[in-house]
């Protein structure tokens, strides 16, 4: 039996209060889903701002990101080409490499090379430090060198160059001290009394005639200065030459 039905068999006022309690319960279901999609609606509009939001300050914070590697790169490339200038009047010719600007962003400025030898165009990127921490650490560095008090392993050869320059320099000792007793012969003028003790100095100073040009090789050659093992090599080469060539020299 429908609705109509029933009311047709119900005292009018009934069936007005019955249909009027059933469009009152029918409004008030439609207004509660009503509220339930305002607020799921509002719900989502208020996540879609939030996105827009989050989104839009990435956006400026790229940009502003961009523009100042911009500048950072155009700092470094600066200072990265003075240095090399530097560099190259320091060692000799050669040529600036690249300018960050100037490279490809999938490129790396040198190829890596892997365990076997090969190159490869796509490295794994390594943690480096600041770009300018690097800068001024290479041009305290180069500051260094300039100065000579740049500390680095001298190549092997300098250890027995200096025991030769050493023993040269004893023998050459020796050898002048034999011409400078020559020339006194046995007089005993005034002349002769004078070249014996000058003999005699040239001797003890040979094994050490070698440190100064032992320091102008080093300080020419290898931008260096003499180490105190050097030092004792050289003079110790010097002592072994004046033991050695003073009884040849009396034979």
């Amino acid at each position: 039996m429908t609705m109509a039905a029933d009311l047709s068999h119900q005292n009018p006022r009934d069936a007005y209060k019955a249909s009027a309690t059933s469009l009152s319960r029918t409004m008030t279901a439609q207004r509660d889903r009503h509220e339930v999609l305002q607020r799921r609606h509002r719900g989502e509009v208020g996540t879609i701002r939030e996105r827009v939001s989050e989104a839009m300050a990435a956006r400026d914070a790229a940009q502003k990101t961009a523009a100042q590697a911009t500048v950072t790169v155009d700092e470094i490339d600066g200072a990265a080409a003075g240095l090399w200038r530097d560099l190259l009047g320091y060692v000799g010719s050669g040529r600036i490499p690249p300018r960050l600007r100037d490279i490809p962003a999938n490129e790396t400025p040198y190829p890596a090379i892997t365990a076997r030898g090969t190159r490869t165009r796509k490295p794994k990127a390594p943690k480096v430090p600041d770009p300018r921490a690097l800068i001024d650490r290479a041009r305290r560095t180069l500051a260094l060198a300039r100065r000579g008090q740049l500390e680095f392993p001298p190549p092997k050869y300098v250890m027995p160059l200096m025991a030769l320059i050493g023993a040269a320099c004893g023998l050459l000792a020796v050898f002048g001290a034999h011409l400078i007793l020559g020339a006194a012969g046995e007089g005993t003028d005034n002349t002769a009394l004078a070249l014996r003790p000058l003999a005699l100095v040239c001797v003890f100073m040979g094994p050490f005639i070698g440190l100064p040009i032992a320091s102008i090789y080093l300080g020419m050659r290898h931008r260096q200065r003499p180490r105190p093992h050097h030092i004792w090599l050289l003079i110790g080469a010097g002592v072994i030459a004046l033991v050695i060539g003073v009884p040849l020299l009396m034979l």
